[in-house]
């Protein structure tokens, strides 16, 4: 390899980690800086480091409120979309269904769908349920962008789980549904988890659904939106929130990056 090449490499390498560490290191820049120095002179590194912004996003803002309704909504539209997923996932690569091939494939058209043109038809349903502005509804939104994405990885995940070990299982006087409980799922375990951490983080940021469905309560996305007052934007609290967001996800992904990756291979294998 010559050193032209490796210092291409090194070249490239640094720009896609500016690229994507740049603009979470300028939150955490933000969200330690004085009001007065966010408009003054541009620096990578504060002058002064304050931690006021995160005190009054907890005591002079409803972002404690923010939180306790998207960990809600993403905690239950996960386990919803998880268990509807793994059954889904399941039945498609183990029954012999007729035309199971497009079946499959139809479950990725449809996650390719934009969210843009599914929020008008889900207004006028939440709005007929009588469900506008309850944070219930999220809960029955967020799977229909969820469940094809995570139903693809759990095929590949199944698929690679040879179906010997489910027959010896029967032979052992397992019924189906208890072989899929007690062999299929344990063996299962990195791809349950990647779809579990990929349909939290996906739900937890979602801001269309929530906008347009909720009009007094907030999620998080649509909480810090209106930390934009007209023309003045609170950078400081906006900066604080989202650091507040991303870190314990961060840590998630980054302790678990192992499982998750493998988790993954299996949609790839499919």
């Amino acid at each position: 390899m010559s050193k032209n090449y490796k210092l291409f490499l090194f070249i490239l390498i640094a720009l896609i980690l500016f690229i994507i560490i740049g603009p979470l290191y300028w939150l955490v820049v933000t969200s330690l800086k004085p009001a007065k120095d966010l408009y003054a002179t541009v620096t990578l590194i504060p002058r002064r480091i304050i931690f006021l912004h995160y005190l009054e996003l907890f005591t002079q803002t409803e972002f404690l409120e923010y939180v306790k309704n998207s960990v809600i909504v993403c905690t239950f539209s996960t386990v919803l979309t998880v268990t509807v997923s793994a059954l889904a996932a399941y039945s498609i690569i183990r029954v012999r269904l007729p035309h199971r091939s497009q079946i499959a494939k139809s479950i990725i058209f449809v996650y390719l769908i934009p969210r843009s043109l599914l929020f008008i038809p889900l207004f006028v349903v939440a709005h007929k349920l009588g469900l506008v502005d309850n944070i219930w509804i999220l809960v029955l939104a967020y799977p229909t962008f969820l469940i094809p994405f995570c139903t693809w990885v759990l095929m590949g995940t199944f698929k690679a789980i040879p179906k010997d070990i489910e027959d010896a299982a029967s032979i052992d006087g397992c019924t189906p549904l208890q072989a899929f409980r007690k062999v299929v799922l344990p063996l299962a375990r990195p791809g349950i988890w990647a779809a579990t951490l990929y349909a939290f983080a996906l739900s937890l940021n979602e801001y269309l659904y929530a906008l347009t469905l909720l009009h007094t309560r907030r999620t998080i996305p649509t909480g810090i939106a209106f930390f934009m007052l007209g023309d003045a934007y609170l950078w400081g609290k906006i900066g604080a929130a989202s650091i507040i967001v991303i870190l314990p996800l961060t840590v998630l992904f980054v302790f678990t990056s192992r499982l998750l990756t493998s988790g993954l291979a299996g949609a790839v294998k499919y």
